[in-house]
């Protein structure tokens, strides 16, 4: 579910540091990293630039299967 929130976030505001991610997320920034590096791995999420972090369109299409 948290993932979800993520996905959601990112794609309603792209370009978002983990920092950011948690505060509008309500988690814990090393619970939003790890689950950075877990969606960058599967290739859900890309970074355009250091630190920040968008929504795929693969991860906009399993956004949509899912929800």
């Amino acid at each position: 579910m948290s993932a979800t929130k993520i996905l959601i976030l990112l794609r309603d505001t792209p370009h978002l540091a983990p920092t950011l991610i948690a505060s509008k997320t309500g988690m814990v920034v090393s619970d939003v990293r790890n689950l950075l590096a877990v969606l960058l791995e599967l290739k859900l999420v890309e970074t355009p630039a250091r630190g920040l972090y968008q929504i795929t369109s693969l991860g906009e299409y399993v956004l949509q299967e899912i929800t």
